[in-house]
């Protein structure tokens, strides 16, 4: 633990004490969770944006990898067909290691959209949350 997180930590304790003896006014403490939620759905909304990147990086990976399987794959026939065993060989193996490529890729496209949907939905959520609290605040 660093100098800087300690002191934090330390900071947030006697902030939480003084609270305790001095409770504060419910307008602030609702300003306050209307501030947290405001970062939580900020910082949720780039983890979304960050996620999103990612699928799009993906699947373009995805689709240059297929391409390739296709290239190999119609090498292979070549070679097969004009009795080129070593380059058939050669190219089957490459084949089958794209092949394994893009069905780890599709099981990792999978893991990040369930995770997207899941963010997205947290996001609504939290946007619910929030609308509901400034609401109540501002009324």
């Amino acid at each position: 633990m660093t100098l800087d997180q300690i002191l934090n930590n330390l900071e947030d304790q006697i902030y939480g004490l003084g609270r305790s003896f001095f409770p504060a006014d419910p307008a602030i403490q609702m300003q306050e969770q209307i501030d947290q939620l405001s970062e939580d759905l900020q910082q949720r909304n780039l983890q979304l944006s960050q996620n999103e990147e990612a699928i799009r990086e993906l699947k373009e990976r995805l689709a240059q990898i297929e391409t390739q399987a296709a290239l190999h794959a119609s090498r292979v026939e070549t070679y097969m067909h004009v009795n080129d065993r070593g380059n058939a060989w050669q190219h089957a193996l490459e084949l089958d290691q794209l092949r394994y490529n893009i069905e780890q890729d599709r099981t990792r496209l999978t893991h990040l959209e369930i995770a997207r949907r899941r963010q997205y939905n947290h996001i609504r959520q939290l946007e619910r949350s929030l609308a509901t609290l400034q609401e109540k605040f501002y009324t």
